[in-house]
């Protein structure tokens, strides 16, 4: 059951240009060839983490150790033909992407992984060293997955408190965080959102910014914006396409992977 108190939060009409820019993006973002196929494999790259997470209790330290990454982070690079160029197109979101969506839908029959949504969480395997200390990572994740705690303590507790784990951020907390779904299948969507770097660059190119703070704080508002472009937007379908969304305003989202 979902325990939280995240309300969406209004979005801001003041600034007539960035609105006009967020409007412009959010047109182009609509219409994305291949946009309902990255939704599709972020939804089953969901499923694949939240039937894992589910048998928790039942592995051994050395699968936990062994597995846990593979299973939320996915492959931490995002590759398809004429990579260069699709990049452009789509990070910046300025022009009509220059896309052959033949080729990217061959792409995508040929290699079905390969676009696996959490790849896109800005999760980096540099900063896997949670996953060798399976015993504190079992305390972690039981923190992290008790729906009976709300979700802002949570992510309190394992980013910055008691539970906190050595590169166990808030990108990969909130990527388990969304995955999880508090147990229970989705209806319309994923019931968190995520914030990742990429959620931040994006709100920021249209004068959302963050302010630093408490994690739990951050994540709160994040969320609120989330759900108040959802509810403002009619195109957006759900948390995830709010969230790919700001994956593609990000002018850095498609070179994921390259920081690390």
């Amino acid at each position: 059951m979902c325990n939280s108190r995240v309300e969406s939060e209004p979005i801001d009409m003041a600034n007539s240009e960035l609105i006009k820019e967020l409007l412009s993006a959010i047109s182009i973002y609509a219409v994305m060839p291949n946009r309902d196929n990255w939704l599709v494999l972020r939804k089953h790259s969901r499923i694949k983490a939240r039937k894992w997470l589910a048998h928790l209790c039942e592995y051994t330290d050395e699968e936990i150790s062994s597995e846990i990454w593979e299973v939320i982070a996915g492959k931490p690079h995002v590759r398809f033909p004429g990579h260069e160029e699709i990049s452009r197109s789509l990070a910046r979101l300025r022009l009509d992407p220059l896309i052959d969506s033949m080729k990217l839908d061959s792409y995508l029959n040929a290699h079905p992984e390969a676009l696996i949504g959490n790849a896109e969480a800005d999760l980096c395997a540099k900063h896997s060293s949670w996953t060798q200390d399976p015993v504190r990572l079992r305390r972690t994740l039981s923190v992290l997955l008790d729906s009976k705690v709300d979700v802002v303590d949570r992510v309190q507790e394992v980013v910055e408190g008691e539970y906190r784990l050595s590169g166990f951020g808030v990108s990969t907390a909130t990527t388990i965080l969304e995955c999880w779904n508090d147990g229970v299948e989705e209806t319309s969507g994923p019931i968190y959102c995520k914030l990742t770097g990429h959620t931040e660059h994006g709100l920021g190119r249209f004068g959302y910014g963050i302010q630093k703070g408490r994690v739990g704080e951050r994540y709160l508002y994040a969320c609120g914006l989330q759900k108040g472009m959802q509810y403002e937007y009619s195109e957006f379908k759900d948390l995830s396409d709010v969230d790919l969304f700001l994956y593609f305003a990000d002018p850095k989202g498609l070179d994921m992977g390259s920081r690390c």
